[in-house]
């Protein structure tokens, strides 16, 4: 009998540890918090007690003099917001800031899978002419040298992979695909100063000791690059 207890105790302990391991959370730098009533009392608190394990932190304040004490005392991964929780307006408002906030990596959505689905829409017209057309997707060099930022670069290799793979499924149907690979082209993603922005952002944003093994040096010689 005392045997059995023993192992009772034994197996509740590791299944209460276990499922309070998996309550744990991880990679800090990539979460978002948004806190409201941060002027004072636990929502205060609580914005400085995340914000010091390393999150990006969302606080809103009612009043500018409790946002700006806020400010004082936290890092610069914090950001505080204006808000009136009573307010809908208010409320619909401080939500888009929000949205804006939160960074989403529109590369491959934009360069790859956007092509995909527009490629697969339009074989279908392709194939009811009476000459069948062309595919003619937009690479980059950077689809066959790693120059620039990886998830572009990833990109630009996608596109490339799939171009080819279908470029073999259409070939007997008459179908013809290609790509093009421009060099170096002045836009909006090639813009120095918001790469370095993005980038110092992106630096902000990772955990303490990535930072650390980095250092701001790296920042510093990676803008120089720019």
């Amino acid at each position: 009998m005392l045997a059995l207890w023993i192992i009772t105790v034994v197996v509740g302990y590791f299944t209460i540890k276990w499922f309070l391991n998996r309550l744990e959370v991880g990679n800090f730098g990539d979460k978002y918090v948004f806190i409201t009533g941060c002027d004072t009392g636990f929502g205060n608190r609580l914005a400085k007690k995340l914000d010091g394990l390393g999150l990006n932190v969302i606080a809103s304040c009612l009043t500018k003099d409790g946002a700006s004490e806020l400010k004082k005392v936290t890092s610069e991964r914090l950001t505080t917001v204006s808000l009136d929780v009573t307010s809908t307006q208010d409320v619909k408002r401080v939500m888009e800031e929000i949205d804006e906030m939160i960074p989403v990596n529109k590369v491959l959505p934009v360069n790859l899978l956007g092509l995909i689905d527009v490629c697969i829409k339009c074989v279908p017209l392709l194939r009811k002419g009476r000459t069948k057309g062309r595919v003619i997707n937009v690479s980059s060099v950077a689809g066959r040298f790693a120059v620039g930022a990886s998830p572009y670069v990833a990109s630009k290799y996608a596109v490339e992979g799939f171009s080819d793979g279908l470029r073999r499924e259409l070939k007997c149907q008459g179908i013809s695909v290609h790509i093009i690979e421009p060099g170096q082209h002045t836009t909006s993603l090639a813009n120095k100063e918001k790469i370095i922005k993005d980038l110092e952002q992106a630096f902000h944003r990772t955990r303490p000791d990535t930072r650390d093994y980095y250092g701001e040096e790296y920042i510093k010689k990676c803008e120089f690059k720019c």
